[in-house]
């Protein structure tokens, strides 16, 4: 499957989060199904907006949101994770990805 994000996206997670978009490619690759599904009502879409927290290269934790639509993962966005959404990702079933 090919990744992608729009350009508003991917100005979003780097301007506003830091996140380089190599940096989403590594956490992507280093991640771990499954994939838990972000329930919460105020980020409900559709196709359902799925998420995990892995590592990149340089060991930073990112968490990933995304979807999937026809046949590509739309990253909605990419962020440093609190202690909140650990706890979350870990509850929802969630494998922490790492090298």
């Amino acid at each position: 499957m090919f990744i992608d994000a729009s350009p508003a996206v991917r100005d979003k997670i780097r301007v506003t989060h830091d996140v380089d978009w190599i940096e989403v490619e590594e956490a992507f690759f280093t991640s771990a199904p499954p994939y838990p599904l972000d329930k919460r009502p105020q980020h409900k879409t559709k196709p359902p907006t799925q998420y995990f927290i892995a590592e990149t290269f340089e060991e930073r934790l990112l968490k990933v949101c995304f979807t999937i639509k026809d046949g590509t993962i739309w990253v909605k966005s990419a962020f440093d994770p609190d202690e909140a959404d650990i706890i979350r990702f870990l509850k929802d079933g969630g494998i922490i990805g790492c090298l």
